[in-house]
């Protein structure tokens, strides 16, 4: 059988032979490990002893939840030393993808100091790979036949309709070790124009709490976007005048941790429908709902391995949904989602309709955003999202759309949302970006947005 090399491979293979020993059989142990890194090799050893020291604050703070979480890859077998040099030598490749994203956004701060740091972009992209399923997303089975609706003249959005034509058979693995359960997809049909809701009196979330506030509701947002914002609370609306408070711990009002399972898609759903319960309570104190149940119970969609938020919208209007307490998250390591459990007594928030909101449209979204959060799917396998950690991205590759998130404000110039990569990521695990109504919005967040109507 004839062996076939990759470019890459000769490549180091090449490097590897450029740094050996004159006259030696020796070879220096420093050596290119990485492809991309061949033609800066030489500024790398240059730049290696800073290098060095900046990998040992990082990995003073990321190492101890670096396995757990998926954040260090695991390489083949290979000594202490050799593994310590693959580091450093992903570390230096992160710092020149951070150059670029810093020349193509000026107005945001990316660096090392995050827990994806030791990942090359190709790794990356595999840690995101499952974590997001458009609804529309269809196996190789025939596409059902489905009638197309015209565009309304409104910038209403649209309901779904619960069980409207013939499901499509999804051919993905199943989510679950124990579940054989059949996947299926509703078809991708528009529903019927709806009578926008009427704007209920706009509150502010604050912690596990609440707070009616006092602002005009023709007056549009008032949540700070800038840098003196407040990044580690959440809200029920658009209207956040004066809560410059943190979260008080509860996880509704800090950015969640998914961990290695691809379960954004979740979190997202459950904090939408949060935020919703806790503006249609008038000001009352919102629980805190799991994100497990649906990982584990969710047949529609695929656990650790991507879903819908759409799917699991319409699950917890049908079947309910437990606290948080009584079904915590239990995926964050290892990818898998456990078995579905039947401990715990589920409870109706009372979703009365699923809306989905035009793509690219962003009047419809602010006009949205002035009632609740809305969810979004972004395009997040790209350097500025891997490194972000302040300001707003102006710039983004918005090749794949695939990462669920929850917008949760916007000012004049950029939109606010919280992302489920913990709070040692971003702004307290709350990320910016510019508005933009081309190409569906900065990082594609204009692709693909819905909410419950409770």
């Amino acid at each position: 059988m004839q062996t076939h090399l990759s470019a890459a491979s000769v490549t180091l293979a090449l490097a590897v032979m450029a740094v050996s020993v004159p006259n030696t059989s020796l070879v220096v142990q420093a050596r290119p490990m990485h492809a991309d890194i061949v033609h800066i090799y030489h500024r790398y050893l240059e730049e290696k002893e800073n290098v060095s020291s900046e990998l040992d604050k990082w990995l003073t703070k990321y190492g101890p939840k670096g396995p757990k979480n998926g954040w260090i890859p695991v390489t083949e077998s290979r000594s202490t030393e050799d593994e310590l040099e693959d580091q450093r030598q992903r570390f230096y490749l992160t710092m020149q993808q951070i150059y670029e994203a810093r020349e193509a956004n000026p107005g945001a701060t990316f660096g090392v100091d995050g827990p994806f740091t030791l990942m090359t972009m190709e790794e990356f992209k595999q840690y995101l790979a499952n974590y997001h399923t458009k609804e529309e997303e269809q196996s190789n089975t025939p596409e059902p036949t489905t009638k197309k609706t015209k565009k309304p003249a409104t910038d209403a959005p649209k309901t779904l309709s619960e069980g409207s034509g013939s499901p499509t058979t999804d051919s993905k693995d199943n989510k679950n070790d124990n579940n054989n359960d059949e996947k299926t997809y509703a078809p991708a049909t528009e529903g019927p124009q709806v009578v926008p809701a009427i704007r209920r009196r706009l509150v502010v979330y604050n912690g596990s709490t609440c707070i009616a506030s006092h602002c005009s509701t023709d007056a549009g947002p008032n949540i700070p976007t800038g840098a003196g914002a407040s990044t580690g609370s959440s809200y029920c609306s658009a209207c956040n005048e004066g809560s410059k408070t943190k979260g008080s711990g509860n996880s509704s009002s800090s950015a969640g941790l998914q961990g290695q399972c691809g379960s954004c898609w979740a979190f997202a759903t459950v904090g939408a429908v949060e935020a919703a319960q806790c503006i249609a309570g008038g000001g009352k104190s919102a629980p805190v709902y799991s994100k497990q149940q649906l990982v584990s119970c969710d047949t529609k969609d695929f656990g650790c391995n991507g879903g819908a938020p759409v799917y699991a919208m319409q699950y917890i209007q049908d079947n309910g949904i437990c606290t948080e307490s009584s079904y915590p998250y239990a995926s964050q390591e290892g990818g898998t989602a456990p078995s579905c459990a039947a401990s715990c007594t589920p409870t109706k928030p009372g979703i009365k309709s699923i809306e989905k909101i035009t793509p690219g449209d962003e009047s419809a979204l602010i006009a949205a955003l002035q009632k609740q959060p809305i969810i979004a799917s972004v395009s997040s396998d790209n350097t500025m999202w891997k490194q972000y950690m302040s300001g707003v991205i102006t710039s983004c590759n918005t090749v794949t759309v695939d990462h669920a998130v929850l917008v949760v404000g916007y000012d004049d110039t950029s939109f606010k949302i919280k992302n489920s990569w913990g709070t040692d990521w971003g702004e307290d695990g709350y990320v910016r970006v510019s508005r933009s109504k081309q190409n569906m919005g900065t990082c594609a967040v204009l692709t693909d947005m819905s909410y419950p109507q409770l």
